[in-house]
């Protein structure tokens, strides 16, 4: 990918995702609190679209009425997501 034009905050940003991608091999997912200060967000409203449905790279849900909500993120999904299917070279 040629950053050369980039500007540094998205150079930053690109940086954060390929520590957090590589932060644990062996994991297939990654954490919504580290998902949402790679985006910038609040981690609860990126909890509530994940919930809702809403959000295209996580999976939210309950296990019933009493029992805690979940959030689920992929590595691959939310890799995807950020570079819409564009790989690094």
């Amino acid at each position: 990918m040629n950053l050369e034009n980039t500007p540094d905050s998205i150079k930053k940003q690109y940086q954060a995702l390929l520590d957090l991608m590589n932060k644990n091999p062996n994991s297939y997912s990654v954490s919504v609190t580290e998902a949402a200060k790679v985006l910038g967000m609040d981690v609860e409203c990126l909890k509530a679209a994940a919930y809702q449905g809403r959000c295209p790279f996580a999976i939210g849900g309950d296990n019933g009425a009493l029992t805690n909500r979940f959030t689920k993120i992929p590595k691959l999904a939310f890799w995807n997501f950020l570079n819409q299917n564009y790989t690094f070279q």
